[in-house]
């Protein structure tokens, strides 16, 4: 993969990274509500386009509140990451997991950034994690070790490939019975509906994803480390409830306790 595709394929993650900071509870409502007044409107004419704008006004009110954040991101993931060799227990783990990442610039590493992420390059190189300097300096070494696994875990099930295939069969499957069905549904209408369907969609998918991955890492890495883990990144990550991303780290030591 050239090195503007890895950049692109690095910035596509970043609106995820973005959203994990948002509380669930406000983007969720605003989205059904988008959802369920669109569909009243479109299908039975009922004059509720009031509350549909209201709501896309303050999803958009959110994300340019957010938006400064985004572009930090962007400059650090694309401007000061630095590949680092310094993980010689992330291939071990890798061999373990029978999970391919790439032998050169399989770890990158990313000053002031709180958080973790992986990417799928392709078949033959495998993928890359990269993962926030101030973990690096405050997890334990188990911790990181945890932390890997559960990186490694979303490569090993493919957890990119689902999200991008629920996109397009949405967007497939989503739009045309709109415009073939109902002819009130004018273009921009029919397409923030079915947007913030795959944005709730996506949350589920996303949730599962999270869950899934703490239950595999722990497999390799033991039950009792990836819940420490996950304590551990509470205390150093500001984010202590759900979010549109991701359920809390109590929730998911909950729900790794109950998994045994």
């Amino acid at each position: 993969m050239s090195s503007s595709l890895t950049g692109l394929a690095d910035t596509s993650l970043l609106m995820i990274l973005n959203l994990k900071q948002i509380p669930t509870r406000y983007y969720k409502l605003a989205l059904i509500v988008l959802v369920v007044t669109g569909n009243l409107f479109v299908i039975s004419g009922i004059p509720v386009m009031p509350l549909f704008y209201m709501s896309a006004g303050f999803l958009l009110i959110r994300f340019l509140v957010d938006f400064p954040s985004l572009c930090r991101d962007v400059y650090l993931v694309h401007f000061r990451k630095r590949w680092s060799s310094s993980f010689p227990q992330a291939y071990l783990l890798a061999g373990k997991m029978s999970v391919n990442i790439r032998k050169n610039k399989g770890i990158g590493t990313i000053p002031h950034l709180h958080d973790a992420m992986v990417r799928y390059s392709d078949r033959k190189n495998g993928g890359y994690i990269l993962i926030g300097e101030p973990l690096i300096e405050r997890l334990s070494e188990s911790s990181l070790t945890g932390l890997l696994a559960h990186e490694l875990a979303h490569l090993k099930k493919s957890h990119s490939a689902q999200v991008y295939i629920l996109i397009l069969l949405i967007g497939m499957f989503g739009l045309p019975p709109y415009f073939f069905f109902f002819p009130t549904a004018t273009y921009h209408i029919a397409l923030i509906m079915v947007t913030a369907f795959m944005a709730l969609a996506l949350s589920r998918l996303s949730w599962y994803h999270e869950y899934e991955a703490d239950i595999i890492a722990s497999r390799y890495v033991g039950h009792s480390t990836m819940i420490t883990t996950l304590q551990q990144l509470e205390g150093i990550v500001n984010r202590p409830r759900d979010t549109f991303t991701h359920p809390s780290y109590k929730k998911r030591v909950e729900r790794l306790r109950t998994s045994k």
